[in-house]
């Protein structure tokens, strides 16, 4: 279903419950165009994969509706105004909310399993051969449809203050990193970080993985297991929640350096590149990554990820598309004087990656699977200096006469060295054109050439006032 661009509120159901009505693009003459819709635990997820149709679903306990948007920012600017109709609130239409990571809210989108997945809300298995549900796109957390109102928000951490009660601290009163457990759904062979033991199952909702390191624990070994988490292979990139404190009055992070290697990557991913194929890189590098590091170029541009970092100096930036993006990104980097802060690597997506291929790239990256191994060549790769040319383009008057002859030829001029020149080209094009002898062809080719470019060369040596410029400019157009 198409919708169109009005959207209204109201508050006419009972116990004050709010609502929404959409209006329908309808091919048939009978067909309602106006549906109602309650609002009340209500929750949404994304339908398109590849970022096609830009679908998404609304999913109340009664019903659910899948509706399409024209692009990804059209269905980003509904799903803001449903989430605002459902808290009650008002809504203004205008650029993405910058700080929706930081809610800790669950980001669904519909998929399907090749293998049993259990709801982390019921417990019970997902429905049908293909364990269909949602999943979370951050945290991986599994649902039912009936289920996902009722998950409670506790995705991947972001800052310091979305770690909680759960926050530690060392003998020396530092904050240390903790980990973040989700149950069940362990990869297939995972191995116990305490008694390195097989741990999960593929019968019942079992044991538990870390969202930051990936270890996994058995439910009778997780109060072995060491309190700090390590980050895993890419914590040299990854920002850690307990980091980031707070978004400051100039829009940037008030960071505190973690202890170590530290070299943080800001992420952009154009969602459109590869295909449609950008969403899963986006997704992918949320998991892996802290999702406050990983933005999208076509919600919201370079420049709000620009300037949350604008305190981490230095850091690393990696451009996930095509060199428009590239060129767009360093452009931001220039408006807002960050030149000497940052470094640019590239991941191609799509076509147009001519700088990934010169730095080492190669020429297209379409499986998301690799993005781990990636992130580690990112973090060993060595800097190069690159230019980047303003080029300046102006007129300038040399007084060339507003009316000419139609046809110009150099025996317009009285130079004869000049007519020796015209005699030449036209008797050795002869030769080319009408003599059957190859080495003759080939002989007047050469002496063609080596007379056009004494020709040229001559041209240029001569006087450089406007007048003779004119001269130039006819010469070499109609010679």
């Amino acid at each position: 279903m198409l919708m169109d661009s009005a959207i209204r509120f109201g508050k006419t159901l009972p116990f004050d419950v709010p609502f929404v009505m959409f209006s329908f693009i309808s091919s048939c003459f009978q067909s309602d165009l106006f549906d109602e819709i309650d609002l009340s635990n209500l929750c949404f997820a994304e339908c398109s994969t590849k970022n096609a149709n830009h679908s998404f679903q609304l999913i109340t306990p009664t019903r659910s509706l899948v509706l399409c948007a024209e692009s990804r920012r059209e269905m980003e600017d509904w799903l803001q105004a449903l989430k605002a109709a459902s808290a009650r609130e008002f809504f203004e239409p205008g650029p993405p909310d910058q700080h929706d990571f930081l809610s800790g809210h669950h980001h669904w989108y519909a998929t399907s399993h090749a293998r049993p997945t259990y709801c982390n809300v019921c417990r019970e298995a997902l429905s049908g051969v293909t364990s269909h549900g949602l999943s979370c796109e951050v945290c991986k957390c599994k649902v039912h449809k009936r289920c996902a109102a009722k998950a409670i928000s506790n995705c991947k951490w972001t800052t310091l203050a979305s770690v909680g009660k759960d926050i530690i601290e060392d003998c020396d009163g530092n904050i240390v990193m903790p980990h973040q457990w989700m149950e069940g759904n362990l990869p297939v062979s995972s191995k116990c970080l305490v008694c390195d033991k097989t741990c999960g199952s593929v019968m019942r909702l079992q044991d538990w993985r870390c969202l930051w390191c990936r270890s996994t624990v058995h439910t009778a070994c997780r109060p072995q297991a060491p309190s700090s988490c390590p980050l895993g292979p890419a914590r040299v990139s990854m920002v850690p929640p307990t980091s980031l404190h707070s978004i400051g009055l100039d829009e940037a992070w008030d960071v505190c350096k973690p202890h170590g290697s530290f070299s943080p990557l800001l992420v952009f991913v154009n969602s459109k590149s590869g295909d449609n194929q950008g969403v899963k890189f986006l997704r992918r590098f949320k998991q892996l990554l802290n999702p406050a590091q990983v933005f999208d170029l076509i919600s919201s541009g370079p420049g709000l990820g620009l300037r949350l970092f604008r305190h981490f100096d230095p850091f690393r930036i990696l451009i996930c598309s095509g060199d428009g993006s590239v060129g767009w990104v360093l452009s931001e980097i220039d408006h807002l004087h960050m030149q000497k802060q940052c470094q640019i690597a590239v991941l191609p997506l799509g076509t147009g990656n001519d700088l990934a291929r010169v730095l080492g790239w190669g020429s297209s990256c379409d499986d998301d699977a690799h993005l781990p191994q990636l992130l580690e060549r990112y973090e060993k790769a060595s800097t190069k200096m690159l230019d980047r040319w303003s080029v300046m383009v102006f007129e300038r008057d040399i007084g060339i006469a507003s009316t000419r002859t139609p046809k110009m030829s150099i025996s317009h001029y009285p130079d004869p060295l000049l007519s020796q020149y015209e005699d030449s080209a036209l008797w050795h094009l002869q030769s080319i054109v009408y003599n059957e002898d190859t080495q003759m062809m080939i002989q007047s080719t050469r002496i063609l050439c080596e007379t056009v470019n004494d020709f040229i060369a001559r041209v240029r040596e001569t006087s450089s006032d406007e007048e003779q410029l004119s001269v130039k400019c006819d010469i070499l157009r109609y010679a």
